[in-house]
């Protein structure tokens, strides 16, 4: 298993309750949103308007608005967001994608 089911379960049941919260995209993701919006920035805030847990596959997923973008929603991993160090679970969600992102790695390695 990548995520602790018990922990990944708090994580997401305290960040409900801070819904909606600002972030930016991490710079990777940003590209990506920018081939099809040109005047986004990496630097703008987004808003995290709901929460998903999709598994060991895609862990805590989130709708993000995107400025600019109308009506249209993203789903991104939280591995892929910076939230800011002032936010109340800031260390949490930073212990959560540093824990994600070391096991996929280390289950990336072992199934090559």
């Amino acid at each position: 298993m990548i995520d602790d089911l018990q922990q990944t379960g708090l994580l997401m049941e305290w960040l409900k309750e801070l819904l909606p919260f600002e972030t930016l995209v991490s710079a990777g993701l940003a590209r990506t949103i920018q081939k099809e919006q040109p005047s986004f920035r990496a630097w703008q805030r987004c808003q995290v308007q709901e929460l998903h847990y999709l598994g060991d596959e895609g862990g805590i997923t989130c709708h993000v608005a995107i400025p600019g973008g109308g009506d249209r929603i993203l789903l991104a991993s939280i591995t892929n967001l910076v939230v800011d160090p002032a936010m109340p679970l800031a260390r949490e969600v930073a212990a959560y994608q540093k824990r994600r992102i070391k096991r996929l790695r280390r289950s990336w390695r072992t199934a090559a």
